[in-house]
């Protein structure tokens, strides 16, 4: 049998590196993965700068930068960036950063994805990538910020999810591997769309989301991830 693809995304600081790092990107571009993951912030300077949480200074003192990160992804052909918004609105600097070093098809983006600049400018993001966060989709069309993103709650309100995404023409969402049931796949898989999972580093958890041949997996164990894809295709599960 043939399996799917599953993209292996290196979750920022994998395999015991500096998180958002340049140690860590250089670290992510040698192993052979599919794709690596950066959180990003804006600067009160409007540069774009890879952390994991805000700066209330706007500082981003001793940061690395988005185009620090995007220079070195140019000794790669094919490994492909996920930036995980953790600002908000900086979509169109993103884009614009990565046409500039001509990567737009090796971009994703997740995170705090601004639902109505996608409704609004959905040709701007050509051949770059979406995730639709789970838990952003229900808070922005629900309204419900008391929803406590359990595995009923999500199956619950799974019909919204699958709306979201054609409304927007986007076919993969980004979930908490916590919350990902089989039902929730099932569900997914009729309606056309893609699962994102985050993040799986146990190994069992990463060989069941591999045979289930979901779209992706992030993980900070990516040389084990990496590791246990490959081991499917050498024991006769070819993956396409």
């Amino acid at each position: 049998m043939k399996l799917k693809q599953t993209m292996i995304t290196a979750h920022s600081g994998c395999d015991g590196t500096p998180e958002n790092s340049l140690d860590f990107v250089r670290y992510a571009l040698s192993i052979g993965i599919d794709s690596f993951e950066v959180d990003v912030n804006i600067g009160n300077n409007g540069i774009l700068y890879i952390n994991h949480e805000q700066d209330p200074t706007g500082v981003y003192k001793g940061c690395t930068t988005l185009e620090e990160v995007m220079k070195l992804m140019l000794s790669s052909e094919f490994v492909k960036i996920n930036c995980d918004l953790k600002s908000y609105n900086i979509e169109n600097d993103v884009l614009k950063m990565a046409k500039y070093f001509k990567i737009i098809d090796r971009l994703i983006f997740s995170g705090s994805i601004n639902l109505n600049f996608v409704r609004e400018n959905r040709s701007l993001f050509e051949t770059a990538d979406i995730f639709l966060n789970v838990e952003k989709i229900l808070r922005e069309q629900i309204k419900l910020n008391s929803i406590n993103n359990n595995q009923v709650e999500i199956i619950i309100f799974s019909k919204e999810i699958i709306n979201t995404c054609r409304e927007l023409n986007v076919n993969i969402v980004n979930i908490n591997e916590k919350l990902c049931t089989d039902l929730f796949l099932e569900k997914m898989k009729m309606n056309g769309i893609g699962v994102s999972v985050w993040t799986v580093d146990d190994p069992d958890r990463i060989m069941f989301f591999l045979k289930k041949e979901i779209e992706n997996i992030t993980t900070r164990n990516a040389v084990l991830a990496m590791k246990l894809k490959q081991g499917l295709i050498n024991n006769g599960n070819k993956l396409c």
